[in-house]
């Protein structure tokens, strides 16, 4: 939390496809250049345990301060009220049929297309980089309530409900507006006379102090 709230969610984002980019080009640049021998000992070679470090590495930017934990706080604040719980079921659900896709894939990739794997994983980790600058949204420091304000528009639902309640008091009778007001300013009754006597030019209201 430290971290989101320091350098927002999007530096979150960009800092990690950036970081992840590099230890996947570290990867690809290691394995093109010292490959694994088809007739491997049981000792691992230096180049080996680069490359080990550098997956632990990634791993470590994704699952610590980047697309790991902040996504799932992202997918939280981005909807608006109405739709947040099916917006939320959404996002997370998307997530797994990608991680078995991956998992899947992965082996055949590296089997048939070798140190290209990790500079493909580069170039995609780079290019979310891209897609978080231009088009996520920055939440930082913002409300739930404030949302549909960063995300461009005018008003709130809550500010839609409030102004379709105001329209339909505003059709009710006169007697009938003066029942509700007397029943939603019942804790306010001097207030609320004065206001009547003034909206509806009641003469005769009995003085409050």
């Amino acid at each position: 939390m430290f971290v989101v709230e320091t350098v927002g969610r999007k530096g979150a984002f960009i800092g990690g496809s950036i970081g992840m980019g590099i230890q996947s080009l570290i990867i690809a640049l290691i394995v093109k250049y010292n490959p694994p021998r088809a007739q491997a000992t049981g000792k691992i070679s230096s180049p080996g345990a680069a490359a080990i470090t550098m997956v632990y590495l990634e791993a470590a930017i994704y699952n610590l301060s980047s697309w790991g934990p902040v996504a799932w706080l992202y997918i939280g604040e981005i909807f608006p009220t109405k739709i947040r719980e099916f917006g939320i079921a959404t996002g997370a659900a998307s997530q797994w049929p990608y991680n078995l896709f991956l998992s899947q894939k992965t082996p055949h990739a590296i089997a048939n297309i070798g140190w290209r794997t990790f500079l493909m994983f580069c170039i995609f980790n780079w290019a979310i980089s891209v897609y978080s600058r231009v088009f996520l949204k920055e939440t930082k420091g913002r409300n739930l309530e404030e949302m549909e304000f960063v995300f461009g528009s005018k008003e709130t639902a809550f500010d839609a409900e409030v102004r379709q309640r105001k329209a339909e008091e505003d059709a009710l009778e006169p007697e009938q507006r003066f029942k509700n007001v007397n029943k939603t300013e019942g804790l306010f009754p001097c207030r609320s006379r004065r206001k009547i006597a003034s909206k509806w030019l009641i003469l005769s209201v009995e003085p409050c102090f």
